[in-house]
């Protein structure tokens, strides 16, 4: 399991002397819930030509929101009790500063292709109506100087021109670069989270122990993970 094997590596690197072979059977059932998740995601990304790009923005913003304040910010400030008030504020203030952190990307990069795409949308809809009047405008002097069936050729042509320019290249290219910004912020998701389960498993740890100095030292740890 690709995010089992994430957590594993990130649990090393948070705290060197917490290596572990297999992860607990409680603890195995939140990965598998995620992992769902994730897969879920990819899914989506992977048959993308049968989905709608705002439906799954939409869909991945609420759920991304959802699964980390479920599996990461209220367990770990619940594990965050078991320590001293002066170590349980620290995790509480490190839990919150990642998830503002973690919403206010989200959400800019889930608004930076909304407020593109409508942009563009209004682009097209501009260059139809120059077209309408550039076809009347054709027309009547087509009265003039050519002949009615030049001028409807020409109309003809231009707005073919319009509809392959949209179909082929304008909403292909828009689409194309609204998934893949999809697949990158499922690809943080993920990275994030597995982060975050990590931490979570050492706090847990940390408190059996009674190792409680050692808390301010992973937090920093999984900080400079979160942000790389």
């Amino acid at each position: 399991m690709k995010l089992q094997k994430s957590i594993q590596s990130k649990i090393s690197k948070i705290s060197p002397r917490h290596k572990v072979g297999k992860l607990p059977k409680d603890f195995l059932q939140i990965v598998s819930e995620v992992s769902d998740f994730v897969k879920g995601n990819h899914e989506i990304y992977q048959n993308r030509e049968q989905h709608n790009i705002h439906w799954a923005f939409k869909y991945s913003q609420k759920n991304i929101n959802k699964y980390f304040n479920k599996f990461a910010v209220r367990r770990i400030q619940a594990e965050s009790k078991n320590f001293k008030p002066s170590n349980c504020k620290i995790c509480d203030k490190f839990i919150c500063k990642v998830n503002k952190r973690r919403k206010n990307i989200l959400k800019r990069r889930i608004q930076i292709y909304s407020y593109t795409s409508i942009f563009i949308t209004l682009l097209d809809v501009l260059l139809a109506v120059l077209m309408v009047l550039a076809i009347t405008r054709v027309k009547i002097l087509g009265e003039h100087l050519f002949s009615f069936a030049t001028g409807v050729l020409f109309a003809v042509l231009i707005a073919v021109m319009k509809v392959t320019l949209d179909k082929f290249w304008i909403t292909p290219k828009v689409h194309g670069w609204g998934w893949k910004m999809f697949n990158r912020i499922n690809r943080r998701f993920q990275k994030n989270i597995s982060t975050s389960l990590a931490l979570l498993f050492v706090l847990g740890e940390l408190a059996k122990e009674q190792k409680q100095e050692e808390v301010p030292l992973v937090l920093e740890s999984a900080e400079r993970l979160l942000e790389k």
